[in-house]
């Protein structure tokens, strides 16, 4: 099946929209963009249960040296992302965890993707179908001029209004 170019530019814009608009509007706009990947892999390796000594860090970006990781976790704790304590087993080591704030943020993070997905899903449902061109299976018909769904997100995750914006045409507000 042959995708209209001006659909799938159309898809990525409302893609990057979102991306946009998930980070201006949650805390993801208070660091970087190395220090949200760090972060995502210390929730992960939390999420799992593995034990993440400040030394494992290391292990996140070989090509880093351990002086920028260890730079970037000290931003991540003050900013209250990660708390860096002494480990109780071993008094020369440090833990890394995630606080309160990052487990909220991924659940914001995890609702705000849900829902665009669910929109997206929700738009594809109601293209009309075109049953004419002789197979058993119908294909979508696509609009000549496609209109992205843009949904501005809130600081729980859920948006609470859909704006129409045609391609190539930024949201308004």
């Amino acid at each position: 099946m042959n995708r209209d170019p001006s659909l799938a530019s159309c898809e990525w814009l409302a893609l990057q929209r979102f991306l946009r608009q998930i980070h201006d509007q949650t805390d993801l706009a208070l660091i970087t963009q190395r220090h949200a990947r760090l972060l995502e892999w210390i929730f992960i390796k939390r999420s799992l249960g593995v034990d993440l000594p400040l030394q494992g860090a290391r292990g996140f970006l070989k090509t880093t040296s351990g002086a920028t990781i260890y730079q970037s976790l000290l931003e991540l704790e003050r900013k209250g992302f990660i708390d860096i304590s002494v480990d109780p087993l071993d008094s020369r080591r440090k833990q890394i965890d995630i606080t309160e704030k990052t487990s909220s943020l991924m659940q914001i993070l995890s609702k705000s993707v849900e829902h665009w997905a669910s929109q997206i899903r929700s738009s594809q449902a109601k293209l009309p179908t075109d049953g004419s061109n002789g197979s058993s299976q119908s294909q979508p018909v696509r609009p000549a001029m496609p209109v992205c769904t843009a949904s501005p997100v809130h600081r729980d995750g859920i948006s609470t209004e859909d704006t129409q914006v045609p391609p190539g045409q930024d949201q308004p507000g």
